[in-house]
């Protein structure tokens, strides 16, 4: 029986620390068998090597777990399958001192439902820049730029959140996310020059785009070290909308892989206000607050109704209630309501890869593993 509802597309490779993983799930098996568990539950490796002391273990991804492309979703999959708990890093402290100053305006609506930005002043350094950001970058092939990307850099290697430093002094006025207009242009990092189209959602200021929204910054508004005014954005990207715009251009980003897959709605905040955590720890700056802003076309978690029955009669087995509660609340998949017939449960933030009740009966599948579940004869997969 075949549970998973493959999509045509393209599976992406994504290069991780086998340090950084041990540290997210508190736990340090071997390497190999690490790799063997988490393939074993749907995330394949397709190599791995030595680095600097360390492993760099590459994941092939399919395109439908976009909540694995970081050490936290990898580190949450792999302890839901060893019933392990898993807790996610305390939310990082931040104040910011002064106000935000420029206006957002979110004009394309769906398109980015929530916005958050910050403004960086007067940076100067008071501790060395941490090697442990240098090696994970490097791990994962992203080329250091300036240290302040360095940093969002990192931290959407361990959470997923792409975020962008702009050099604030380039923008001019007030900043919207809207699409773009015909026949507009944005020359993106790398000098590759776009004529853009109206389905392409951009962040622009109040003369031109400043960047092409969740996939590359415009190479003109980009930091570099004479760089005095930083402004450091956040946001949420439907997918739907990100989806295929940097392959039609003929280029992907780290960014654009992500968002295109669906990043944690509920995650803007957190990572932006972790990335200030770190840059406060290493520089002496003047931050201002997080200045957010969201619109009613915001997402909220999907819920998902099944019955025991819709779960033992596709796998063939006789799990009881409290198990598989236990299984899909360690992928954090709550149970919200019950009753005779029905289980409803709340899919979390990060998973959009989960809607029908079928999506809900493979999570289980994965987690109880494969090899566990009973064969089921070909007359029986007809009649199911």
């Amino acid at each position: 029986f075949i549970f998973k509802r493959y999509k045509i597309s393209i599976s992406i490779v994504m290069k991780v620390l086998y340090s950084r993983i041990t540290e997210a799930i508190k736990a340090k098996p071997k390497v190999d068998s690490l790799c063997d568990d988490l393939t074993l539950i749907g995330i394949e490796v397709d190599e791995i090597k030595s680095f600097q002391g360390d492993k760099i273990i590459d994941f092939d991804l399919t395109p439908n777990r976009g909540d694995c492309f970081s050490i936290r979703g990898l580190a949450r999959d792999y302890c839901a399958f060893k019933g392990k708990n898993f807790s996610l890093v305390k939310k990082a402290s931040f104040k910011g001192r002064t106000k935000f100053r420029k206006k957002i305006k979110l004009s394309a609506r769906e398109g980015c439902s929530a916005y958050s930005a910050v403004s960086i002043s007067n940076l100067k350094e008071k501790k060395k820049f941490p090697e442990n950001i240098k090696r994970t970058l490097k791990a994962a092939g992203i080329q250091s730029i300036h240290p302040l990307v360095d940093i969002v850099n990192f931290v959407m290697l361990e959470s997923g959140q792409p975020m962008h430093v702009f050099d604030q002094d380039k923008i001019v006025g007030d900043i919207q996310v809207r699409f773009a207009k015909s026949k507009e242009h944005i020359k993106i990092l790398g000098e590759k020059n776009l004529e853009l189209t109206k389905d392409c959602l951009v962040i622009a200021d109040e003369k031109e785009p400043i960047a092409l929204a969740g996939i590359s910054g415009s190479s003109k508004h980009s930091v570099s070290k004479k760089t005095q005014n930083f402004l450091i954005e956040s946001a949420f990207f439907d997918p739907r909308i990100i989806k295929g715009k940097a392959r039609r251009y003929g280029f992907q980003t780290d960014a654009s892989q992500r968002f295109e897959r669906g990043v944690d709605f509920n995650l803007h905040q957190d990572a932006l206000r972790y990335a200030l955590h770190i840059i406060q720890g290493i520089y002496q700056a003047d931050i201002s607050k997080i200045d957010t802003t969201k619109n009613k076309y915001f997402p909220k978690n999907k819920i998902i109704n099944i019955s025991l029955e819709d779960i033992n009669q596709k796998l063939g087995t006789d799990l009881k209630e409290n198990s598989i509660k236990s299984i899909l609340n360690r992928l954090e998949i709550k149970l919200i309501k019950k009753n005779k017939s029905n289980l409803t449960f709340e899919v979390p933030s990060h998973r959009f890869d989960l809607s029908i009740k079928e999506d809900l009966i493979e999570e289980v599948a994965r987690i109880v593993g494969y090899d566990n579940l009973p064969q089921i004869k070909n007359d029986q997969v007809s009649q199911n």
